[in-house]
């Protein structure tokens, strides 16, 4: 947005932050941004009513009800939005009601409970999901192909996590044979005004290998709201009450397996790679441009996004330190959305603390178009360690994205 020619103010509160990830946190964006506590940014914007505030977490709903509520313009977060990410069975259970299916889903608050759980099912397979803490702190177990195994490996991962207070977290059924897709609407007021796809690609290495990272590589591209995808996913969701004034994102994790559609997640947010990859890769109006017209407009979203896919490839290093430099090509910079850097003697540089770097966006007229633009401008991207998936544009598994696009369109879900 700043390189659009918006003035921005990034508004930060340092909560209580693992001491690993503080000096991380509390550099990161220096030299690149205006940075300012969020009690100076309510003094210094709250009373210009054309400030937008943009909320890049679920952390602050409060605070962004308080605006709303002053009817200042927000896109971001609602306290409906933080229950959804951070009660995963409230979230479970409201997807049931609209009609989705769930697979087993239990939640537990005590490690030996869920391992002696595990033991009763030795011959099913689950995934555990945290309900707080990081959010891409799913553990799904490598050993899908062998449910005993996957089971065996869940409880060892279970067992070697150290209680701190009391955990809260579920455990849900794993479904090797699905295809999985997240679908996204955006609400204005209740009523929807776009609506997109997004095939992630969330293990860190290639063959679907390695831990969950957020998002490893990832294609997104606008369908009709009305499309068979969107009615019978998150299109659902639309005219709940709660939701009838809400203005924001709204998306449905799903899998699709067997005749059914199984509800996985909701993160009520905006995500990962995904925005970046439209405002980067798709969007035809700069990003302030679109957020107002988001909250402000009477119409559908027409005309803000190009037709095509948005490729983005996440940049990673094993070994984060402070200082390390990350070069980016005058060609690229463009393409690259920068995730966790500030800037050193003028110079870009890594914070330390986390994983994901950056990440490389491309849009093409296809989904292969744009995966291999991706693979290029990653090679004009360094820092010391650098990996990332290099299957982006590839087919031969199935659970690449690809090969679910496919699927979903040979099927008619995205028309």
């Amino acid at each position: 947005m700043q390189r659009q020619g918006s003035d921005v103010t990034f508004a930060y509160k340092f909560g209580e932050t693992d001491p690993k990830d503080r000096e991380a946190t509390q550099i990161c964006g220096d030299g690149l941004v205006e940075k300012i506590p969020y009690s100076d940014a309510l003094t210094k914007y709250f009373s210009k009513r054309d400030t937008l505030w943009v909320f890049d977490t679920n952390e602050w709903a409060g605070l962004a009800q308080r605006l709303i509520n002053a009817k200042r313009l927000v896109i971001g977060t609602s306290a409906l939005s933080a229950q959804m990410e951070h009660d995963r069975m409230f979230a479970a259970k409201l997807a049931k009601n609209v009609g989705l299916d769930l697979p087993e889903t239990r939640e537990f608050e005590s490690y030996s409970e869920a391992i002696s759980f595990l033991e009763s099912r030795k011959s099913q397979a689950f995934v555990y999901k945290p309900n707080e803490g990081d959010p891409t702190g799913t553990f799904v177990p490598q050993e899908i192909d062998e449910p005993s195994k996957a089971n065996t490996e869940l409880r060892e991962y279970i067992g070697s996590l150290k209680p701190e207070g009391k955990p809260s977290f579920v455990l849900q059924a794993l479904i090797p044979d699905g295809v999985e897709a997240n679908f996204d609407i955006w609400l204005r007021r209740g009523k929807p005004i776009a609506a997109f796809l997004d095939l992630e690609s969330k293990r860190k290495l290639t063959g679907d290998l390695g831990m969950n990272v957020g998002c490893a590589g990832d294609y997104v591209t606008k369908v009709p709201v009305e499309s068979k995808g969107v009615e019978q996913t998150v299109g659902r969701y639309v005219g709940l009450q709660n939701l009838a004034s809400y203005t924001g994102s709204v998306d449905a994790n799903v899998v699709f397996s067997r005749g059914k559609i199984l509800f996985l997640e909701n993160c009520f947010r905006f995500g990962y790679n995904a925005f970046p990859a439209l405002f980067y890769a798709l969007a035809k109006r700069p990003a302030e441009q679109i957020f107002r017209e988001w909250i402000t407009g009477e119409k559908a979203l027409d005309g803000a996004f190009d037709s095509g896919f948005a490729g983005s490839l996440t940049l990673m290093c094993d070994k984060c330190e402070k200082g390390r430099p990350i070069l980016i090509s005058r060609s690229a910079e463009e393409h690259v959305c920068v995730y966790q850097a500030f800037k050193d003697n003028g110079h870009l540089a890594e914070v330390g603390g986390w994983n994901e770097i950056a990440c490389v966006l491309a849009h093409g007229n296809t989904p292969e178009e744009a995966g291999l633009q991706c693979l290029d401008l990653a090679k004009q991207v360094a820092f010391p360690d650098k990996g990332h998936r290099i299957d982006l544009a590839s087919s031969d598994l199935p659970t690449l994205p690809i090969p679910r696009y496919r699927w979903l369109a040979s099927r008619g879900y995205l028309r």
